[in-house]
């Protein structure tokens, strides 16, 4: 049997290595390979890799090599002196010699490296250096986001270029706009995917416990807050409908500012931001009415977005990147451009899709509520573009090199 390697690199698991996890955990993809993994060490990422991944390890499971690499160190000094990163260049013939020394071990037939950005982590694009010189015949990268590239990033730029099979995004966008890598031809765009999970509560117990009144629209955001997550536009977006509104995620430095601007700008409305809570994300999401994410940057093809299809809840979201290549359907959501409309265009806009979707309607001779039958054409939507095996086809398709992928 073929020998597939994964190799990721991040600081912890972040919703970029959701695509390794799925990999790591799928059926199909043991079906047709050996598989092994290997990331650069730190206990974050440990603790999040052993959170996601071992609760869906199957019959078999795949060799898992954790690395110790000096970039690692740079990381822990760049919080007091950002300049040192200039150093991670010289960091990466330590990562070319141990990878290179792993995969002559391995001896993979495919390599697939997942960054969160590019060319961001050192080690992936050490790891497309190091899968070239030994001649691993194919070589995937995926990229989650596109990074404002040096000058020497750009040289290095060039040489994975040249090291690589098929660069790989989530959107059409990022293939566009990447810097440094749009001019290429050798770029395919495959969808994320996500595991559907059973929520162990039910919608309406999770709206009782946070005091949600049942005659109110629940308009969740789930994300970190800090300035680019723009969680303080949720009440000026949803200004003039009652409504209540949750934020749930870790606060990196922008509680006060957000708590301040809320209560500026809202009127009708309450929130509640949750910094803890007893309900997982998903959990908050299959008892949401719309999913909103105001974000004004630093976004590609969000997985909370999916993660609201899947459990057929449309979404409220700034025309950025790859998010009109998700909410590009009326029952879907609807997006407002934060720099160039007019709020108060949108609001009435988005009051209108709100009363819309509250209705009811006669389908086959039958009163049919609305909500209910847009909310199961979202989760077919999602199938049939993202479903676990759609994506993961795809993938291998990729690997073999498949004629039917082009």
């Amino acid at each position: 049997m073929k020998r597939l390697h994964i190799h990721s690199d991040n600081s912890e698991w972040a919703g970029s290595e959701n695509m390794p996890g799925i990999m790591l955990t799928n059926e199909k993809i043991y079906d047709n390979y050996l598989v092994s993994f290997s990331y650069r060490d730190s206990p974050e990422y440990c603790e999040g890799f052993s959170k996601w991944v071992k609760p869906f390890s199957h019959r078999q499971w795949a060799d898992i090599y954790p690395m110790d690499f000096w970039v690692t160190n740079l990381y822990k000094l760049r919080k007091y002196y950002k300049p040192i990163m200039g150093l991670k260049y010289f960091a990466m013939i330590e990562e070319v010699i141990k990878l290179y020394n792993l995969f002559s071990d391995i001896k993979p037939d495919v390599l697939h490296i997942n960054n969160g950005g590019f060319p961001a982590a050192t080690s992936c694009n050490s790891a497309a250096i190091a899968g070239k010189l030994l001649g691993v015949p194919v070589i995937t990268y995926t990229i989650n986001s596109a990074v404002r590239a040096s000058f020497v990033d750009k040289v290095l730029a060039s040489i994975v270029k040249k090291c690589v099979t098929f660069f790989i995004s989530a959107s059409k966008h990022l293939k566009q706009t990447s810097e440094t890598l749009k001019e290429d031809g050798n770029w395919i765009v495959i969808p994320n995917t996500l595991r559907y999970e059973e929520p162990r509560v039910s919608p309406d117990q999770i709206r009782e416990k946070l005091g949600i009144d049942p005659e109110k629209t629940f308009f969740l955001n789930v994300g970190v807050m800090e300035p680019r997550k723009s969680q303080h536009l949720l009440p000026k977006l949803l200004n003039g409908k009652k409504s209540f509104i949750v934020i749930k995620g870790e606060d990196k430095g922008n509680l006060i500012n957000i708590k301040k601007k809320i209560i500026e700008e809202d009127g009708n409305g309450e929130f509640k931001i949750l910094l803890k809570s007893e309900f997982t994300d998903r959990e908050l999401i299959s008892a949401c009415d719309y999913f909103v994410l105001p974000s004004e940057s630093d976004e590609d093809f969000p997985n909370v977005l999916l993660l609201a299809m899947m459990y057929g809840k449309p979404s409220i979201a700034n025309d950025l990147a790859g998010i009109p290549e998700i909410i590009n359907k009326e029952i879907l959501g609807s997006i407002f451009d934060y720099r160039g409309s007019s709020f108060t265009h949108f609001s009435l806009k988005l009051m209108s899709m709100i009363d819309y979707n509250e209705g009811s309607f006669n389908l086959k001779g039958t009163e049919t509520n609305r909500k209910e039958h847009h909310s199961k054409e979202i989760k077919e939507i999602y199938q049939e573009r993202y479903g676990e095996d759609i994506v993961i086809d795809r993938f291998l398709k990729t690997w073999s090199l498949s004629d039917d992928l082009f």
